[in-house]
């Protein structure tokens, strides 16, 4: 494995020093008003407490690239696309203060490129889906929801899915900022805290490295589904180069899932567990075969099959295997495949 290197950084620090780029083969922004309005609780309660200490919010894994300075966002793009939204409404509620220079300075900011260039990137890259062109006119807009929200429709980019989420995520954040510092002095007192206590640490090293790190991470369930650890899995057997055509194999199998709201290619065996027998029918797409295990029971799944699950108890423990094969039509000759483990 590669060099791995860590540095503890504040929100100030990170969002000065770095600029983030999240991969479009990433997951999207999934965060909805219930995650955001707990961050900002959390930090509200470490404020209220009177003590400035530190608040802890884990680790952030990046990859660097070419450019320094500049990393890909492998672990933790919900939590900084979150902060670097919560930046874009600070600096709008501080307008004709001091402090609104020194945040738009974290929003974005000039450099020179290896060529010698002199270029303006924003902070905060996203760039799955129209996601650069939303956090883009948000940023240009620097406006209030209502006015942010209006502004996206009339330029036509498309508000859908995870792009709706960074808007609706910027209109709790406001919110939640109006209703609780609403005064420049306790918003200052808020932004103090914010910029200085607020930690985390970064943990760089090469893609494939870091693609390891991240699956070690979260394969024991902590917060992604079946389906975004085998997608990880995935893009760890390929090298770089192939990451954009994987990218799109990977679109065209889970886009007709995503429309049906079911992730039948993975994610169904983690909710088949009903407390008396049934029978539930299951079309996997071509990619996927499942093998299905209850107890000392398996079953192979074929590309569409009727499966019959029971739980005698609470005791009972399970597991499921996922084994995707992308056929060679694809030029990505390979099958990749996930054991999950629960107690039903």
């Amino acid at each position: 494995m590669a060099r791995i290197e860590n540095h503890k950084y504040s929100i100030e620090e990170a969002f000065r020093e770095c600029f983030y780029i999240v991969p479009d083969y990433q997951r999207e922004y999934v965060w909805t008003d219930k995650e955001v309005n707990q961050l900002l609780e959390d930090i509200n309660e470490q404020i209220g407490n009177g003590h400035v200490r530190e608040y802890f919010i884990g680790t952030i894994l990046v990859s660097p690239t070419s450019q320094k300075n500049h990393y890909e966002v492998i672990d933790g793009q919900q939590r900084l696309t979150t902060f670097f939204l919560l930046l874009c409404a600070l600096k709008h509620m501080f307008r004709g203060e001091t402090q609104q220079q020194t945040i738009s300075g974290l929003i974005s900011t000039s450099y020179t490129d290896n060529s010698g260039e002199t270029r303006t990137n924003l902070k905060l890259e996203p760039r799955y889906e129209n996601a650069g062109e939303v956090i883009a006119k948000l940023v240009e807009l620097d406006a209030n929801p209502q006015a942010v929200r209006a502004g996206i429709q009339a330029a036509g980019i498309p508000s859908f899915g995870s792009l709706e989420n960074l808007v609706s995520a910027y209109s709790t954040i406001y919110r939640y900022l109006k209703d609780n510092y609403d005064d420049t002095s306790t918003l200052k007192k808020y932004w103090g805290y914010l910029a200085n206590n607020v930690v985390f640490i970064q943990i760089s090293t090469d893609v494939s490295s870091a693609l390891k790190i991240f699956e070690t991470i979260n394969e024991r369930g902590v917060g992604l589904n079946p389906m975004d650890l085998l997608k990880n899995l995935l893009f760890t057997q390929v090298p770089q180069a192939q990451f954009t055509q994987l990218k799109d194999e990977w679109k065209k199998i889970t886009s007709p899932l995503r429309r049906k709201k079911r992730n039948r290619c993975v994610s169904f065996a983690t909710s088949l567990w009903p407390t008396t027998s049934s029978t539930t029918t299951v079309a996997t797409p071509w990619c996927a075969r499942t093998r299905f295990t209850t107890g000392s029971s398996t079953k192979t799944m074929p590309p569409s099959a009727t499966i019959a699950t029971s739980r005698s108890s609470s005791s009972v423990r399970s597991s499921a295997t996922w084994i995707a094969t992308f056929p060679s039509a694809t030029g990505l000759a390979m099958t990749a495949s996930r054991t999950s483990q629960w107690t039903a």
